[in-house]
């Protein structure tokens, strides 16, 4: 490394107020000797955009500009000054404008100084005061996120600090590996005494192989370490993480739960977490809801936080519990013990290392979930200039955001403020726009069908129409737009002649989306293909919430008559495929939103092939319908009327003899596996013209309720607690089978998930209702018919099956009113 200049990778930003001066904090791993250092910048000003109207002549604008620069303001915390004025050119919309850059100098001042110059006749507007000052950095400067960096630095003697002078990305330089980094990864056991929460058992693992248990009573585990008591656990595991000196730390709920608790039994004891290697606390934020523990230079990264916001769309397991992702996504699993294990363990003093191993295990699940959506992470991170502290806590509409504010700054762009309370209500009172086409489907079993989808429909549709919060509508198309470029269904158009920002950075993402697919076929190195499906994915995931970003009411880029003309497009095209297929002869099974299932008397690709090629040929713009596969059979349901969940409903056989299922209860979260068990293999059956045996199948599920044959595992059903317990005036099954829990000591967050039986005792459902790991027995009638029958009786309808006749005690039932 030499004096002055540094090469290494950004993970981490803050800064402090040092002399009434912001000083930018960076922390960098240096990619060679994978040591970490922390460079200051305090050549960064904090600052926000006056805009001018645009009638002020050039010396009103001077004068307005001059008014700026000297504005003071005394008050009993000091003189309110100005930094400095700057005039810029930036766009606005469409237009270009004269704007004043006004830099401030400390970040808080930039609200005072906006609040006192709203008193101005002379100026429109401000923007720009709401982006936080680091964020502000990482943008303003280029940061590439987990990219190699090059720093200019120079070493100032008296404070042993490195101070930036320049900045450059390596653009071209791959995103890094996991194996960069130190990790360590922890888990807590805690039980309730006397109405608090203790911490029993803290485990830590990190990624050079090191574990260790930490607790106050001898278990005979190899990893133990004995201390006195629990305030003991908590300093131990401070003295065992500093000495470790991670860079990132790892929880799975940590926010909700891991930290809290910590907080509180810190709190307690008069600790402080002070974990970073440069001296730093953990603090620990909590906002309604939204809870998280950050500390500068050790960033923790809640795996269940990410993987509720960004991987849950791709998720299978039917709840986001660590033993599920932990199966579904590394073939692992937790060891099996229990609430009550641990509660008895601990009470009794009897095996404590079987709870000890218990909680190693969750850390070393925990490190290796880390791993596994690293890429996904530092992908995400890099496209929306986010720190991963931040990337990991993001919803959909907080990364689009991110994303357009900095491809605005690359594009000269300022972009529109955060809507006021009073502006999000009245965007919310307007309601719901509507929605996708669907075309009812063809109920039944059905042969011979070819799927065709829309490639990025509504990515595809705002490039194609140009469609942008600023293009609507404009003056300069009136003539020509409003015939070529209407909107179907609505009296609006958008600009034919000047491109709109949010078209113009869609495509981008489209076009290297598409580059990166082409390498991702070309590329057979395991590793480089996970990092490069990760790239495809980040992208892929900010393109397609933008659509509905413009049409959330907390939105900066927010329309109304954007977000309802994308879906209007969207219907439009996809009637026109319909009816272009039925003029083609197809007959059309089913469509909704971007897909369309045409079935022919057999596999015919010339006349598949035809038909795409005309569509194609026809489609404007980027649009693009893709032929996604042919499948041999097909089932397809009704919605019953009233009835909520998905909008598909169907299951298909492809020509290998793979079951896709979309809609039906066996992807849903809120069904017993049994129901789902049973769904599916009666789906299986049917579609293998096996309906008595189906029939039989279903009788035998039945029969084994009744006599108490299935295991209790098999009828867990899993909800989540959406608020905290005291708030809930109906009580639900799983309300009550929490409130039973809460009785023996259990405590519960809003947000948890809640696994319950039905078990045979109690004169309601909500009365029966027990945690899974107290129910020792469960109700026959409940399974068969808020379960069982409900799950089968939509399929059998759609093949024609209407009644379903069961023996029980002589007499005969239908099985839809057993």
């Amino acid at each position: 490394m030499n004096s002055d200049e540094i090469s290494g990778i950004v993970f981490d930003c803050d800064y402090i107020v040092e002399g009434n001066k912001p000083l930018v904090r960076v922390f960098v791993k240096d990619a060679k000797t994978k040591q970490n250092i922390v460079l200051h910048d305090s050549s960064f000003c904090p600052y926000f955009y006056v805009v001018p109207y645009l009638y002020l002549t050039d010396e009103q604008a001077f004068l307005l500009k001059k008014k700026i620069e000297l504005f003071e303001h005394d008050d009993i915390s000091g003189t309110l000054k100005v930094k400095s004025v700057k005039e810029e050119e930036k766009t606005m919309g469409l237009q270009k404008r004269r704007v004043f850059r006004v830099e401030c100098f400390i970040p808080k001042e930039v609200p005072l100084l906006k609040a006192h110059l709203e008193k101005e006749e002379e100026i429109e507007g401000f923007r720009e005061y709401d982006i936080l000052f680091y964020k502000r950095y990482l943008i303003d400067r280029n940061i590439e996120l987990f990219r190699q960096m090059h720093f200019k630095v120079h070493h100032e003697k008296k404070t042993g600090r490195f101070f930036v002078d320049s900045i450059k990305a390596d653009k071209n330089s791959p995103l890094v590996d996991f194996s960069l980094f130190r990790w360590l990864a922890f888990d807590l056991e805690t039980i309730e005494e006397s109405g608090k929460t203790k911490i029993i058992f803290a485990s830590i693992v990190d990624s050079s192989g090191c574990k260790t248990v930490i607790t106050c009573y001898r278990n005979g585990y190899e990893h133990a370490v004995v201390v006195e008591d629990e305030k003991s656990i908590i300093e131990k595991m401070g003295e065992i993480i500093k000495k470790q000196n991670p860079d990132f730390i790892l929880t799975y709920n940590g926010d909700n739960f891991d930290f809290n608790v910590l907080e509180d039994r810190a709190k307690t004891f008069g600790i402080k977490l002070q974990w970073s290697s440069i001296g730093e606390n953990f603090t620990y934020f909590s906002k309604g809801a939204r809870k998280k523990a950050q500390c500068f230079g050790l960033v923790h990264i809640d795996i269940y936080k990410f993987v509720f916001s960004i991987m849950r769309g791709t998720i299978k397991s039917e709840t986001l519990k660590l033993n599920n992702i932990a199966k579904e996504l590394l073939g692992d699993e937790k060891k099996d013990v229990s609430y009550s294990d641990i509660s008895h363990a601990w009470r009794t003093k009897t095996n404590l290392s079987k709870i000890a191993d218990y909680c190693v295990h969750d850390s070393v699940l925990t490190l290796k979930l880390g791993e596994h959506i690293f890429a996904n992470l530092s992908s995400l991170s890099n496209l929306v200039c986010q720190l991963p502290f931040d990337t990991c806590r993001a919803s959909y509409g907080t990364l689009v955001e991110a994303f357009a504010i900095r491809k605005a700054h690359e594009k000269n762009i300022i972009v529109p403020n955060k809507p006021s309370n009073e502006e999000m209500v009245k965007r919310k009172q307007k309601g719901m726009f509507k929605g996708a086409f669907v075309y009812s489907p063809k109920v039944g079993l059905k042969k011979n069908i070819a799927l065709f989808d829309f490639r990025s429909l509504y990515p595809s549709i705002i490039i194609t129409h140009n469609i942008d919060i600023d293009t609507i509508n404009c003056k300069c198309c009136l003539k020509t737009a409003k015939k070529k470029n209407k909107v179907p269904d609505y009296d609006f158009y958008f600009c034919q002649k000047q491109k709109g920002f949010i078209p113009s950075i869609l495509e981008e993402i489209i076009f290297l989306r598409v580059k990166i697919k082409k390498i991702i076929k070309e590329t057979r190195d395991t590793k480089m293909l996970k990092k490069l499906d990760a790239q495809q994915y980040a992208l892929k995931i900010v393109a397609n919430a933008f659509y509905g970003y413009m049409g959330f009411a907390g939105s900066r880029f927010y329309d109304y008559r954007a977000a309802v003309s994308t879906t209007s497009f969207g219907r439009h095209y996809i009637h026109k495929v319909i009816e272009e297929a039925k003029e083609e002869g197809f007959r059309v099974v089913y469509g909704d939103t971007d897909s369309v299932f045409l079935s022919l008397p057999k596999k015919n690709m010339k006349k598949i092939n035809k038909f795409l090629d005309h569509i194609n040929n026809s489609l404007p713009g980027i649009m693009d319908l893709e032929y996604e596969g042919f499948f041999t059979k097909g089932l397809f349901a009704q919605k019953k009327h009233g009835e909520g969940g998905a909008k598909k409903r169907y299951a298909l056989v492809d020509e290998n003899g793979n079951i896709i299922i979309k809609g039906f209860e066996k992807v849903r979260r809120d069904w017993s596996v049994l129901a789902r068990q049973t769904q599916e293999k009666v789906l299986e059956l049917l579609l293998s013209d096996k309906t008595e045996e189906a029939k039989n199948y279903v009788r035998d599920v039945i029969d084994k309720l009744k006599t108490k044959k299935v295991p209790i595992e098999e009828l867990v059903i899993n909800t989540n607690l959406k608020k905290s317990i005291s708030s809930y005036e109906q009580m639900a099954p799983h309300v009550m089978a929490v409130k039973k829990a809460i009785a023996r000591g259990m405590k519960f967050k809003g947000g948890q998930n809640i696994a319950y039986v039905v078990t045979a005792k109690g004169k309601s459902i909500s009365d029966k209702a027990q945690l899974a790991e107290f129910a020792n027995d469960y109700d026959s009638q409940y399974y068969i018919n808020n379960q069982i029958i409900p799950v089968v009786s939509r399929i059998f309808e759609a093949v024609g099956v209407q009644e379903l006749s069961l023996t029980d005690n002589s007499k005969q039932k239908n099985i839809f009113e057993y």
